[in-house]
């Protein structure tokens, strides 16, 4: 659990003035007692009262062993009075928290003792987990992969691996065998899953889905690709997306930016891709039902290269820009491209 959010909705009718009423909820540390969260003196008689109390770090000592929380309305006095309750709940939000400067990969893994490496995270998670990991200026290691049915989310609760929690940066994953190595690896049987909010570098895959994955999501990450490496990699996969995330080969020999290779059904939209002077920033093999839409494409070999096409794709509002060599190219399609609003100079 990362967080606990606490709120009742809530009236008093008291017979004199001066009375008190509190909300408190139960402490089980060291002794033991009750502590306020919101308290009404003199309580209204005709006004509905909300009381909120949000728990992160200190989670703990308000949980008993049986994973229960207390909770009190508390009056001062022996008059009669009434209470109305509308409504008492908690909002809970779960995942595990990473941070590589003060975890341990022996803790639990909440916000309070966080786990040390993305990777034991990773093994904890089952399927719809979250992941957080906080930027803390240091570089955590890549070769982070997810595999297996365990690990797989559904289409409307992936399981999430988020990088840049509490509106810091975003994390750094780097590599330290660039011809080798890859960021983050979507492995078989881990469908819907989605990686967000990373700077990934020095690695040869910055984001790798495997064969027969389905649902994945990269988006919003931050990719210097080294020479000889590439930066998104889906590998027949279907009903990926690529969202919104900049690739930067540096001018310094790099492969695509963006690979959908034996896709089905994917997306890649609204990406910045620049400088992969070897070849292609976008580049579809053998896909169907590819759409690739909002992207910006700069200083590549090619723009965006479709190599024999086996179902449609669909090309629109691209901006292509001073590449060396083409801005679009589509080789031996045996299904309908459909190529509207794009700008290429």
């Amino acid at each position: 659990v990362q967080r606990l959010d606490f709120r009742t909705d809530y009236r008093v009718s008291a017979a004199s003035a001066g009375d008190r009423v509190t909300v408190k909820v139960y402490n089980y540390s060291g002794p033991g007692g009750w502590d306020t969260i919101d308290t009404i003196s003199p309580p209204p008689t005709t006004t509905n009262r909300t009381a909120t109390k949000t728990y992160t770090t200190d989670i703990s000592p308000y949980v008993n062993a049986a994973n229960q929380m207390q909770i009190r309305f508390e009056s001062t006095g022996t008059a009669s009075r009434n209470l109305r309750i509308d409504y008492i709940g908690w909002a809970t939000i779960e995942g595990y928290s990473v941070n590589n400067s003060i975890g341990s990969d022996s803790n639990f893994g909440n916000l309070a003792a966080p786990l040390r490496s993305i990777q034991a995270a990773l093994d904890k998670a089952v399927g719809g987990d979250a992941v957080y990991v906080a930027w803390t200026g240091t570089a955590y290691a890549a070769n982070n992969v997810l595999a297996g049915a365990g690990k797989a989310g559904t289409s409307t609760c992936p399981t999430l691996i988020e990088g840049g929690v509490g509106g810091g940066a975003l994390p750094t994953v780097a590599g330290t065998n660039p011809a080798s190595d890859i960021g983050f690896e979507v492995g078989p049987g881990a469908h819907y899953v989605k990686v967000d909010g990373f700077d990934i570098r020095n690695t040869q895959v910055a984001l790798y889905s495997d064969p027969s994955t389905t649902g994945t999501t990269f988006s919003n990450n931050l990719i210097t690709v080294p020479a000889l490496g590439y930066g998104v990699f889906l590998d027949t996969t279907t009903s990926a997306s690529v969202l919104n995330n900049r690739t930067d080969g540096n001018n310094a020999g790099t492969f695509w930016g963006i690979v959908d290779w034996q896709g089905t059904n994917n997306l890649i939209d609204g990406n910045k891709v620049r400088r992969h002077k070897r070849a292609e920033g976008i580049y579809a093999y053998h896909s169907s039902g590819l759409v690739i839409q909002r992207n910006v494409v700069q200083g590549a070999y090619t723009g965006i290269a479709l190599a024999g096409p086996t179902g449609p794709v669909t090309l629109y509002n691209n901006t292509i820009d001073s590449n060396d060599y083409l801005g679009i190219y589509a080789e031996g399609p045996a299904a309908a491209i459909t190529s509207r609003n794009n700008l290429l100079t």
